[in-house]
């Protein structure tokens, strides 16, 4: 069966307000990294500005999720993972549409747990969900998130997690949705 496993077959659960905390978690046994495919087995999320084919991107707006359909196709760096070998186990929360907004004042999606912040300091940046997951979860690899304000390495740094941020114009934005002016 996992012979033939495709990583677009995976059901990503999007449940409202993230009440439905189950995800599927493909075994590491039945994948070995190569030269041509490294990330064969990675475990990875993304934030909820990048576009995975068959799933809608709702920038954590339910108007936005109400008005736009399904993505069509990946983002392009979404696809050069999935051409690595990665797996998407899901996508991650974020500030509504990518606005200056403290992730505590979210109100249509509940704000994610900042597990290294000892109860005393709640996530932060439009990319906290991304740092949380990797802080929560041993087994997810990586989870990307945008760097559009300093916010990737602010939700890092929060989340007491390593972040690395591209060059500006050395990667393809294509599909993902940038801050809104």
């Amino acid at each position: 069966m996992l012979a033939n496993f495709d990583c677009t077959d995976l059901a990503i659960l999007d449940a409202q307000g993230g009440i439905d905390a189950r995800v599927a978690v493909p075994s590491r046994c039945y994948f070995n990294p190569t030269k041509d495919r490294p990330l064969e087995g990675a475990r990875i999320a993304f934030k909820d500005n990048f576009d995975v084919a068959g799933h809608k991107t709702t920038l954590c707006n339910r108007a936005w999720e109400n008005l736009y359909p399904p993505a069509e196709k990946h983002a392009a760096c979404v696809q050069k993972m999935i051409d690595g070998g990665a797996i998407i186990v899901g996508k991650v929360k974020m500030q509504a549409m990518d606005m200056r907004e403290e992730p505590l004042g979210c109100v249509e999606f509940s704000t994610p747990f900042n597990p290294r912040g000892d109860g005393h300091q709640g996530p932060s940046g439009s990319s906290h969900a991304s740092s949380a997951s990797v802080a929560s979860y041993e087994w997810l690899d990586y989870s990307f998130g945008s760097d559009t304000n300093g916010v990737g390495r602010m939700s890092a740094q929060h989340s007491g997690c390593f972040s690395i941020r591209p060059t500006a114009c050395t990667t393809n934005n294509a599909g993902v949705i940038g801050h809104f002016e």
